[in-house]
């Protein structure tokens, strides 16, 4: 019956293509990331898996407060000289869940109730590339007319690096408690 009506669920590879899969090193800026002029706020490492990730040894996947979806990817960030206080909208370390939604790939490195941190990144020569912006009622990192326009997205560059590495993540317990 079912084959007769058509499926609406995808399978998980058609969602999470392993192509995409791999250990990236990745830099965030307010602005271009390329030239000489290119200031990053947030380096580091980030890892997608094409697989969820698992938290027991029972088979539980693992899942993010807020996510709907099992966590298939971790990060670690650090702090750069122009970081300031504005751009802690950006936690350092964290576990969050990708899928490719009209050919990007999309996610989110901070998630509240009522806003976060998005990202969409396509395939690139060196690796993944494309934007960052904070989204619903999480504060812009500069204050704002009430007229103003929405201040520009973030550059978001990730240069492939090899294989999904899950020694670069931070340790599931942390967010385990």
């Amino acid at each position: 019956m079912a084959a007769l009506l058509g499926s609406a669920v995808e399978p998980y590879s058609a969602t999470h293509p392993v192509v995409y899969a791999g250990t990236y090193a990745v830099r965030i800026c307010h602005g271009s990331c390329t030239g000489a002029s290119a200031t990053a706020f947030r380096t580091g490492i980030i890892v997608l898996f094409d697989e969820p990730l698992l938290q027991d040894q029972n088979g539980s996947t693992f899942r993010r407060h807020l996510d709907s979806d099992p966590s298939n990817a971790c990060f670690v960030l650090n702090h750069t000289a122009v970081s300031t206080d504005q751009d802690s909208y950006i936690p350092l370390h964290g576990f969050f869940s990708w899928a490719l939604q009209e050919h990007a790939v999309a996610l989110e490195l901070e998630r509240s109730p009522d806003g976060g941190y998005g990202v969409r990144l396509h395939l690139s020569p060196k690796g993944l590339a494309g934007t960052g912006a904070i989204w619903g009622g999480v504060p812009p990192p500069q204050p704002m007319a009430p007229d103003s326009p929405q201040p520009p997205s973030d550059t978001v560059s990730a240069v492939r690096m090899g294989e999904p590495d899950i020694a670069k993540c931070p340790p599931l317990s942390e967010f385990n408690r």
